[in-house]
């Protein structure tokens, strides 16, 4: 099972993809697909720059329940496969940082 606690690390692995993600100069959070979340979803983003991205899933009550990615990203468009199976259904935060910047998108899950 893919299951893990939040304070626990679990590496979802990012994957670069080809640059077609928003503006080139800008931070970009794409609305995860599909949405509604029946188990999986693919979030895509981009970064103009490379540093440090995290991306965090966050609760209708404004709890941290899942950290998808937390490390060094080189610059340019990425995809990570999340899985949500072991959250309840509802609606939930996808929060990214990067360079001081930060994105959000609203995710629907449903089991």
């Amino acid at each position: 099972d893919k299951w893990h606690l939040v304070d626990e690390h679990y590496d979802y692995g990012v994957t670069a993809t080809k640059d077609n993600i928003g503006n080139r100069d800008d931070l970009s959070l794409q609305q995860c697909y599909p949405n509604p979340v029946i188990s999986q979803a693919y979030i895509n983003f981009r970064i103009p720059v490379a540093g440090h991205v995290k991306i965090e899933v966050i609760d209708n009550k404004g709890r941290l329940v899942d950290v998808i990615v937390d490390k060094q990203l080189n610059t340019g468009s990425h995809s990570v496969l999340w899985d949500s199976k072991n959250l309840p259904s509802g609606l939930y935060i996808c929060r990214m940082q990067s360079s001081n910047l930060s994105r959000v998108q609203k995710m629907i899950v449903q089991h």
